[in-house]
């Protein structure tokens, strides 16, 4: 099984969004890496297939995707993942990574990334099928951590417990998502603090950076905004304990200009830097 190749990326990467083409190829050596949506770059040919040929030849590559409902009750769509593993083969991506959720019911698909509770009958399905993705893509994985707007009450682990289980049973990577992590903290009363000393935090390939917006009494995670205050907080409490990591900056919606978007894409990058330059910074946090 081919082993994800990100493990030795130490940079801040952009999530790329079809505005900022002609941006970032003129900009190309003020960016080290790109993630592109992978559901979005699924077709053969046309604009999108040129354009993705011209990223693919100018940038490292990550694919995330949104589309393979991993913890969905059916079975993985075979079809589906046909498509995912040519785009990977092509492209000689880094990493491909997905989300720890589900979009499908049947053949109907959700626009979101639902939740679900964390169950051993739940730990057995979903670990079952990241076996058959690894087995089928012959490459390893990574699973992202995702925000909730509700909890379960028959749950049997932590999300984190539940995590520590899926890399052990499976060996896929993490990708942690440190702006859901704050929206659960806050959504549902999780600790992202307590969550962090008890991830497998030598499993995590990748973190995201991402913004999101205010409800009434809650926070949807909407990826458009700056990232706030106590995401950058938890970011750098996770520099801290895993060392550099390639990291990316999400902006999905309300997009902002490329100079935005770089802004935050080098304050991720002088936190990284630090923690390079200053080992002594890694493990400052207390374990027990």
């Amino acid at each position: 099984m081919k082993r994800s190749s990100l493990s030795a990326v130490k940079s801040a990467g952009l999530g790329f969004r079809m505005p900022h083409f002609a941006d970032i190829m003129k900009r190309r050596d003020e960016v080290p890496w790109i993630e592109l949506l992978l559901d979005n770059w699924l077709c053969e040919d046309g604009i999108v297939a040129d354009r993705l040929e011209r990223l693919i030849n100018t940038f490292p590559i990550t694919f995330h995707g949104v589309g393979l409902s991993i913890a969905s009750s059916s079975s993985v769509d075979e079809d589906y993942l046909q498509q995912v593993k040519n785009l990977l083969d092509k492209s000689d991506a880094l990493v491909y990574s997905e989300h720890l959720s589900f979009s499908r019911t049947g053949s109907q698909f959700i626009p979101d990334l639902l939740p679900f509770p964390f169950t051993s009958k739940t730990l057995e399905h979903v670990a079952n099928k990241i076996d058959f993705v690894q087995s089928f893509l012959n490459r390893q994985m990574l699973i992202e951590n995702v925000s909730a707007y509700i909890d379960f009450p028959n749950n049997d682990f932590s999300e984190e417990d539940f995590i520590t289980d899926l890399v052990k049973r499976t060996g896929c990577g993490l990708l942690l998502d440190v702006n859901n992590m704050y929206v659960n903290q806050v959504n549902l009363g999780r600790d992202a603090e307590r969550a962090l000393k008890h991830l497998p935090l030598d499993a995590v390939q990748e973190v995201h950076l991402g913004g999101h917006e205010a409800g009434e009494g809650f926070l949807i995670d909407a990826h458009n905004n700056k990232v706030c205050p106590e995401v950058w907080d938890i970011y750098q409490r996770t520099i801290n304990l895993t060392g550099p990591v390639a990291s990316l900056i999400e902006w999905d919606n309300d997009i902002p200009s490329f100079d935005v978007l770089l802004g935050e894409q080098q304050a991720a990058q002088k936190i990284l830097d630090r923690a390079q330059s200053d080992p002594s910074l890694v493990s400052e946090i207390n374990y027990g």
